[in-house]
């Protein structure tokens, strides 16, 4: 927690200077509410993480591209946060919007592309759509694999959440397994 703090202490003071030194630089400031709001919510803010990502997109919307990756990867966090409370709906919807703008800056093979739809395969899981949660967590899954190693804490994760849908799928010898396969990374 304490480099969360400290985190959050920083990105503070910088956007504080973005907005008396240069507030017309509403790139920077919104770059800075970009990485401040996942802070928060990392902290358990998530209220005060959906205030300041949703101050980021719209100042990026209107101060950029329709398309710009960092809404993209903004409206990921936005989304997260918003399963996080338990919107899953919402933040279903929210990722959607956030992977047709990865899909324009990234190639299927990215682990860039990826990462909103590894979101959306949570999120599928949690309204209670475990086959469609494995398609996209096994897309996912392999996808990753081209870039990082199988002891990568990236896969291990992946790894825990299929556990998940297989176990609510009733296949509990291969969700056993694939928490072994994480348990050690």
């Amino acid at each position: 927690l304490r480099n969360l703090e400290d985190a959050k202490h920083v990105l503070e003071e910088s956007l504080s200077l973005y907005r008396k030194r240069s507030p017309e630089n509403f790139l920077g400031i919104a770059r800075v509410l970009y990485y401040l709001g996942p802070t928060y919510a990392n902290m358990g803010d998530f209220k005060k993480a959906l205030s300041i990502l949703e101050e980021s997109i719209n100042i990026f919307k209107k101060h950029s591209y329709k398309n710009n990756i960092l809404i993209g990867r903004a409206l990921v966090h936005l989304g997260n946060v918003y399963r996080e409370l338990g919107e899953y709906k919402h933040a279903k919807d929210i990722l959607e919007q956030a992977f047709s703008i990865h899909k324009i800056h990234y190639s299927q093979d990215k682990s860039e592309y990826a990462w909103p739809l590894l979101y959306i395969g949570f999120v599928e899981r949690e309204l209670g759509e475990p086959q469609k949660a494995k398609l996209i967590l096994e897309q996912c899954l392999e996808t990753y694999k081209k870039h990082f190693d199988e002891k990568n804490i990236r896969i291990a994760w992946i790894f825990g959440q299929l556990a998940k849908v297989y176990k609510d799928l009733g296949h509990y010898e291969t969700a056993r397994n694939l928490l072994e396969k994480s348990i050690p990374i």
